[in-house]
């Protein structure tokens, strides 16, 4: 928890503290997350689902 916050603190002016927090917040690898495109992005759900599927990446 230490080190995750320092990482935060550290990286809080740059311009990857975005790209950082999400990857930390979901447990993406960096290297994951940099192949996703918007087309790999749900944001709506499946609404008719049962239970309905949340949003997702």
């Amino acid at each position: 928890m230490e080190q995750a916050k320092a990482v935060l603190s550290a990286s809080e002016q740059s311009p990857l503290h975005a790209y950082i927090v999400l990857s930390m917040l979901i447990g993406a690898r960096t290297e994951e997350l940099r192949a996703l495109t918007w087309d790999h992005v749900d944001l709506d759900g499946a609404r008719k689902g049962n239970p309905p599927p949340p949003r997702s990446i």
